[in-house]
């Protein structure tokens, strides 16, 4: 199966809710199967794709997000633009 048509590599959209030293605490803005509104994820600021700091409240894309037995990780996060991939690649209505 390629990264393309697998779900654990399908991009999250999120609201960052906790911003620390080194990593963020994000919440899924809808439900991605097992992965839902309630559940927190995390991602180490070294993974952080952006030119500014993530900030509180600012949604942003997650890639690669696993379940842990301490909860839910992305490898990389970025910001959501009005040029972000995670647009690019939206279903037109």
């Amino acid at each position: 199966m390629s990264k393309q048509h697998d779900p654990s590599f399908q991009p999250v959209k999120a609201r960052v809710t906790k911003v620390f030293e080194d990593y963020v605490v994000v919440y899924p803005i809808c439900d991605y199967g097992d992965l839902t509104k309630g559940d927190g994820v995390t991602f180490s600021r070294s993974n952080w794709c952006g030119a500014d700091e993530p900030q509180h409240g600012q949604i942003v894309v997650l890639d690669t997000t696993y379940l842990f037995m301490r909860g839910w990780r992305a490898e990389k996060a970025s910001p959501v633009t009005p040029f972000s991939k995670f647009h690019s690649t939206k279903r037109r209505a």
